[in-house]
């Protein structure tokens, strides 16, 4: 067995600790550096994505890649004869490709099921137009809390964050606000829960 081929080897059995460091890596500087979210806005939905958030993600796809190529690299073909180190690094391989494979499973798992699903904020979107701008207003709500989320969307589906309000006790107003509008500018005007009314003030962005 060549020394490149069992440097692959041992690279491939050490994959699922590089996967690790490269997830407490990446957590830790995401802390600190600035990270832009991107918003879209189809199907009554907004979605929002972060660039660290995209970065991550092809990492992620990068291992899955790489511990897929390794499944199918390092099976033993029929008829093939391999000395007994042979087999036993391509075992070793193999087994390294599949607890990455099964880590980034259960973090997928872990995120979108527990994180996600315990925080579950029940979003619904409300869209308004003058003709000239679009706003999208979506409401959340998660125990006594409430929130409305305020976007401008763009024709190609995009959106900015405008502005954000709170309501208590997780008050949503379905739907129902009072909007002035102006050629930069809009005033929604919506219950804040607590039998009063508030306004806030959004202005566009070009």
């Amino acid at each position: 067995m060549s020394k490149r081929s069992r440097a692959i080897s041992v690279l491939f059995a050490v994959l699922p600790l590089i996967l690790v460091a490269c997830a407490l890596f990446f957590h830790a500087i995401s802390k600190k550096l600035p990270n832009k979210t991107l918003y879209s806005y189809h199907n009554n939905q907004i979605t929002s994505m972060t660039v660290l958030g995209i970065i991550g993600y092809c990492v992620l796809a990068l291992f899955v890649c790489i511990s897929a190529a390794a499944l199918v690299l390092f099976k033993p073909r029929k008829g093939q004869q391999c000395d007994e180190q042979i087999s036993k690094s391509y075992k070793t391989a193999r087994r390294g490709a599949v607890i990455t494979l099964v880590l980034i499973a259960l973090g997928v798992l872990f995120y979108t099921v527990i994180i996600s699903g315990w925080y579950d904020y029940d979003p619904k979107c409300f869209e308004f137009s003058d003709g000239e701008h679009t706003v999208v207003i979506e409401e959340e709500s998660w125990l006594l809390g409430g929130w409305g989320n305020i976007y401008q969307v763009n024709d190609d589906g995009s959106a900015q964050r405008l502005s954000r309000f709170s309501t208590d006790d997780g008050f949503r107003n379905e739907g129902n606000y009072d909007i002035n509008w102006h050629d930069d500018s809009a005033d929604i005007t919506y219950d804040n829960g607590n039998g009063g009314r508030e306004t806030v003030t959004v202005k566009f962005e070009d």
